[in-house]
């Protein structure tokens, strides 16, 4: 399991019971449901997308030409066959790369991690091809926000649905501390004015930059980052599937840390049953995380399913509420919002207990309409 102990210290603004308000504090943990609302993709059609040449230049065509290569060659793929999920091609890429094994002959581990970093910039150019403001995540947000409500959110997704909507929702009145100690991209103030909400995002965002070296993260609150200055994405990488790539297509980008020179790249843990959570920002992310979770009056889960990927996920769920079970305050109450998704509620029954855990299956905006405001009371 991960150790929580965060190596870089957040601001610590994670509000709390003694935030002076009179309204309970909520956490919500935030799943792919949530930023379907806004349209993006869930996990089924980014298989469905892998393919696609999202522009029509050499970088997005040697993209597409590796993939297609590496699914005929490992999985026995045709034009005609449905993909992979993203979780199978992300574990055997990562089984075999960082245990230093070929996956087959032509796969060698140098090779499969060019793949794992062409892949991930595939899967942001899908992200940001879908994207509609959602009139249920503003209703959500206002109604928080709005009524002196102090929520913390706990993030699964690598989009920035959340930070767009609280942009137009919150009009400059609130900041956003993703609790990683991070720094603006453009070299701007590192704490913004006004209120500060927590953003935690466990897995990482497309939005962030790592550097390898000073192990700093840089953010861009209104852009992908990752995909705007092809963070991650190298000649070397390139030639490996395309011969004819010419160096220095690449330069111009100004992707060198601003801190300290070094290379950067995104920092995201990817769809696998092996994504590792031992890297810098990941600890204090997950410690933040537990930090917010812990005084929390109450759970609301929205568009999340508890897959069996995310087993260290569940366990600091599970370990979170049941470390202050023996004090007086009272047992957490628990929503979930899904849509029209019996396996999670069983899942979610059976983890917290039944009679614990309130379920909505008509999606968000029937349950901002009429069930939010039994959950806040």
């Amino acid at each position: 399991m991960i150790d929580y102990a965060p190596e870089m210290p957040s601001r610590n603004i994670i509000p709390g019971p003694s935030s002076g308000s009179d309204k309970p504090y909520i956490a919500l943990i935030l799943g792919a449901g949530f930023s379907k609302c806004a349209d993006l993709p869930l996990q089924a059609d980014f298989s469905r997308a892998l393919l696609d040449n999202i522009e029509d230049d050499d970088l997005n065509r040697t993209i597409t030409s590796a993939l297609q290569e590496f699914l005929q060659l490992t999985f026995g793929w045709c034009r005609s066959d449905d993909l992979p999920s993203l979780e199978a091609i992300f574990t055997l890429i990562d089984v075999s790369a960082n245990t230093g094994h070929n996956l087959g002959f032509s796969y060698p581990p140098k090779k499969l991690r060019a793949l794992r970093r062409l892949l991930i910039y595939r899967v942001f150019s899908i992200l940001d091809q879908r994207y509609r403001e959602s009139k249920e995540i503003e209703a959500l947000l206002k109604k928080l926000l709005g009524h002196g409500y102090h929520p913390a959110f706990v993030v699964l997704n690598w989009d920035i649905v959340l930070e767009r909507h609280l942009e137009n929702t919150a009009q400059g009145k609130y900041g956003i501390d993703y609790c990683v100690n991070e720094f603006p991209w453009d070299g701007g103030e590192a704490t913004e004015t006004g209120s500060m909400v927590s953003l935690i995002k466990i897995h990482g965002s497309s939005n962030w930059v790592y550097c390898d070296n000073c192990r700093q993260i840089f953010f861009d609150r209104y852009k992908k980052l990752s995909l705007h200055i092809k963070a991650g994405v190298f000649d070397d990488d390139l030639l490996l599937f395309n011969p004819l790539w010419e160096r220095g297509k690449l330069d111009g980008y100004g992707r060198s840390c601003p801190r300290c020179g070094g290379a950067i790249g995104p920092h995201i843990a990817t769809f696998s049953f092996r994504k590792s959570f031992r890297r810098n920002a990941f600890t204090a992310s997950w410690a933040a995380a537990e930090e917010a979770l812990t005084p929390a009056d109450r759970w609301l889960f929205i568009g999340y399913s508890l897959p069996d990927a995310d087993y260290e996920f569940a366990h600091m769920l599970k370990a979170t509420e049941l470390k202050l079970a023996k004090s007086e305050a009272r047992p957490k109450k628990i929503g979930v919002v899904v849509y029209n998704d019996p396996t999670a509620e069983k899942k979610f029954r059976t983890m917290f207990g039944r009679r614990n855990v309130t379920v909505e299956q008509k999606g968000l905006a029937h349950y901002v309409s009429y069930g939010l405001h039994r959950f806040l009371a």
